[in-house]
């Protein structure tokens, strides 16, 4: 009986150090799984600075409109910049996986990003970019389910952390070119952007944008 009970036990023990190394004693990791993400620009003339692109629990809420903007949103939103925004993704529980585009995406182009992750979670797919010719505007979108073809419109948003003074002296893009200027004042949270109003500097036949600004397609690599 001791004898049973001793190999019992050691074979309970066994199993359990298998399950915690990858299942059944394999020890193999879970698969590599890849997708390309493809931000289409569909404005007719705003530059969208280069995506971060971050795999998340499906669950989860990044950003949530009606909250004031994180301090790395508020640096994509204000300047393109994706450096704070990225780190502060990696930094979340909610998040397997980050990655960002590799340069500007001009209307009518497009920018393949390829994100991957082991991760068994449910996941989603959410995209963000700087409108750059604007105070603080940025588009967001999510892809819920993770199939090829699927795709979403990214619809625009205004960060609340500056002014709307459509002044070149507070806008990043040429021909304005003011990097890391901006204004005090801002609105506080984040809400759908209701479009420029041509009160200053921004040219109405260039500039002006819809609330969708961009697509968002998925593919399975």
């Amino acid at each position: 009986m001791k004898i049973f009970l001793v190999s019992l036990c050691t074979l309970m023990f066994g199993a359990s150090v298998a399950a915690a190394y990858g299942g059944g004693g394999s020890g193999k990791p879970p698969p590599l799984r890849r997708y390309q993400v493809t931000v289409l620009n569909l404005t007719k003339g705003q530059p969208l600075t280069p995506p971060v692109v971050v795999l998340h629990k499906r669950n989860s809420r990044l950003v949530q409109l009606g909250n004031p903007a994180s301090a790395g949103l508020a640096e994509l939103a204000q300047d393109g910049a994706t450096a704070s925004l990225k780190a502060e993704f990696d930094a979340n529980t909610s998040v397997v996986s980050t990655a960002v585009g590799n340069g500007v995406i001009m209307p009518g182009e497009k920018s393949e990003i390829v994100i991957e992750t082991r991760s068994q979670h449910h996941l989603s797919i959410s995209v963000f970019s700087m409108l750059a010719r604007t105070n603080d505007a940025f588009i967001k979108s999510k892809i819920e389910y993770l199939y090829s073809g699927n795709t979403q419109l990214a619809r625009v948003y205004d960060a609340g952390v500056e002014q709307n003074t459509e002044d070149c002296a507070h806008i990043p893009a040429p021909p304005c070119g003011n990097h890391n200027v901006g204004t005090d004042g801002g609105e506080g949270f984040v809400r759908p952007h209701e479009g420029l109003h041509l009160s200053r500097d921004l040219n109405g036949q260039r500039d002006t944008f819809a609330n969708v600004a961009a697509q968002v397609t998925l593919k399975n690599l």
